[in-house]
């Protein structure tokens, strides 16, 4: 895929050409003006471009780049393979929309705790849960996004 059919694909998608515009230049900063698809394919190259540009234009809308972050201790008192972690954390400030993302990171835990995940967004807060079989765990959350209405 060259630049050119890239350039006419998001300016038909609807993309600011503010945002095209970076976008191209990341994509010849990497690939010497022709994006490189060899290795992988198309919907592939699509979605990271499309990544890049919600990365940017994040980067350029104050209100998104406003984050929350704290820490949450799961508990599970099931036998594997049940688990009962799943516990509601309340946001400190609601968010306008549920189109943020959450992003958790286990810090510690007695046991193993599997996949940590978020879920169940609502504007005022979300869930977390891990899939293993640790007795308690302690997640640290990062959440993105969510001001803009």
């Amino acid at each position: 895929m060259d630049l050119l059919t890239l350039y006419a694909a998001l300016k038909k998608a609807g993309v600011s050409p503010g945002l095209i515009d970076a976008a191209l230049a990341e994509a010849k900063d990497y690939s010497d003006g022709n994006l490189a698809v060899e290795k992988m394919d198309k919907d592939t190259a699509v979605a990271l471009l499309v990544n890049g540009l919600r990365q940017h234009q994040w980067q350029n809308e104050a209100d998104a780049l406003v984050c929350e972050e704290g820490t949450a201790t799961l508990t599970n008192t099931q036998k594997f393979p049940f688990n009962d972690s799943l516990k509601s954390v309340a946001l400190v400030k609601p968010q306008k929309n549920t189109k943020y993302v959450v992003i958790p990171e286990l810090v510690s835990a007695n046991g193993n705790a599997g996949e940590v995940t978020a879920s169940e967004k609502q504007v005022n807060g979300f869930k977390l849960a891990f899939s293993g079989s640790a007795s308690t765990a302690t997640v640290k959350y990062i959440v993105i996004g969510g001001i803009i209405a």
